[in-house]
């Protein structure tokens, strides 16, 4: 017999429909799944479900940081360049 390949989407439709009815034994039969694939796609949902309110993997609070440090290696190679300029006028 050969296995499916499920994808996130349809992972995410299983679990979702699990979680609003909590009917174990129905999502089962009707995705034919067993229950022990169930749980674990529930539990890696429910342990990265922080995720669903980041872009490209990266939280807002990161990406602000990685905005102000390209702004801020901007800034010191600015005032690198200044100061070997100063220094060859001496």
């Amino acid at each position: 017999m050969e296995r499916r390949k499920w994808n996130s989407r349809d992972k995410t439709k299983v679990v979702l429909e699990y979680l609003r009815t909590q009917k174990t034994g129905e999502i089962c039969t009707k995705f034919e799944i067993h229950q022990n694939q169930l749980y674990h796609w529930r539990d890696e949902f429910l342990k990265n479900a922080h995720r669903a309110f980041e872009v490209n993997g990266v939280t807002k609070k990161e990406d602000g940081l990685s905005k102000e440090i390209k702004e801020l290696k901007s800034i010191i190679g600015e005032l690198t360049v200044e100061l070997k300029k100063t220094e060859e006028e001496y």
